[in-house]
């Protein structure tokens, strides 16, 4: 099970980078990935019966991430949860792929469902640096599309001079 400790790992770091030195999206983005991750652990089904038939609340924890990713995609003024979301919707459509083929093989659905959580990390952990990166450059990044509401409590990324 050395794949779920690299997991661990790459969450470990993605996360904590983001919390630490993400603006607002980067760290709403390492929420729902460890909210994700959380939710999985607790929805998968037994070892005995993992992936031999569709996992229902994988499913379920798998859209609402992507719901979230998606809300980024609109508010966030950052282009990273846009390959997010694809890799969500990825993962999402190997759920699907298991309900059209209940005989496909539980290492294939294990694929078409999981590998991607690896890259999603990753984005977080690029995305992170990124946004350090425009700090360092312009001394602000600002979080939010100028269509999205915020307020400027909310947001000190937001300038409160004029």
């Amino acid at each position: 099970m050395w794949h779920v400790a690299v997991f661990l790992i790459l969450l470990v770091a993605s996360v904590g980078y983001a919390f630490w030195r993400g603006g607002t999206p980067e760290r709403i983005g390492a929420a729902v990935v460890l909210g994700g991750t959380l939710g999985s652990f607790f929805a998968v089904s037994g070892a005995h019966a993992r992936w031999l038939n569709l996992e229902t609340g994988l499913l379920i924890v798998d859209a609402t991430m992507l719901a979230a990713i998606l809300i980024l995609v609109v508010r966030a003024n950052r282009l990273w949860p846009i390959p997010m979301a694809a890799l969500l919707i990825v993962q999402v459509a190997g759920h699907f792929l298991k309900t059209l083929d209940p005989q496909i093989y539980p290492f294939l659905y294990w694929l078409t469902s999981s590998l991607w959580s690896y890259l999603v990390t990753a984005i977080l952990i690029v995305a992170t640096h990124n946004h350090r990166r425009r700090l360092k450059k312009q001394g602000q990044d600002a979080s939010w599309n100028a269509s999205s509401r915020r307020s400027l409590a909310s947001d000190p990324a937001i300038s409160r001079e004029p």
